[in-house]
């Protein structure tokens, strides 16, 4: 039974730390994982963010959207909710390549901030572009022009000109 549990430890390393067996747990035994974590005062948010990790390193989009729907019936706030989703699904999919899949999780996003990450993880920077003018982030503008130049997109560079000469009228920071 504990091979069921536990796939990837056909030795059986009674070793582990309760961290790596919440991490085994999720997303298919989501209750005795919740047990685990609350048992071992586990950090909710490093969990699920290192859970989906590894899927998301695995390619492993089945997982990853039944973690998903583990994460909508745990009590997490919208921050902790975003920063799950940015490091332990949007960046690792966007590391081992999968973009398409990567950006399927930026509307999950609850914050403008976070989105806004999403887009420039998944090199979007014509998303990005659109909620830094909404944010009125003269910072933001700036650093995606800046990447824009860097990757000789001449017409978004142009379309970041646009409202760097306001910045320091209507746009804050």
């Amino acid at each position: 039974e504990l091979t069921q549990l536990f796939p990837e430890s056909s030795d059986m390393n009674i070793f582990q730390t309760p961290a790596d067996v919440v991490v085994n747990l999720l997303p298919d035994q989501v209750e005795l994982a919740n047990r685990v974590l609350v048992l071992m005062k586990l950090n909710l948010r490093d969990m699920y963010t290192r859970a989906a990790s590894i899927h998301a390193a695995r390619g492993d989009s089945i997982r990853l959207e039944s973690l998903l729907a583990a994460m909508e019936f745990q009590k997490i706030s919208s921050r902790e909710w975003d920063l799950i989703l940015l490091h332990g699904f949007i960046k690792p999919l966007m590391d081992v390549g999968n973009r398409s899949h990567a950006e399927v999780f930026i509307p999950k996003l609850y914050e403008d901030r976070s989105r806004l990450l999403g887009y420039r993880f998944c090199g979007d920077l014509e998303g990005a572009l659109l909620i830094a003018v909404r944010l009125r982030s003269g910072k933001e503008v700036a650093l995606i022009r800046s990447e824009a130049d860097r990757l000789g997109l001449r017409d978004l560079v142009q379309s970041c000109d646009q409202f760097l000469p306001s910045t320091s009228t209507s746009m804050q920071k």
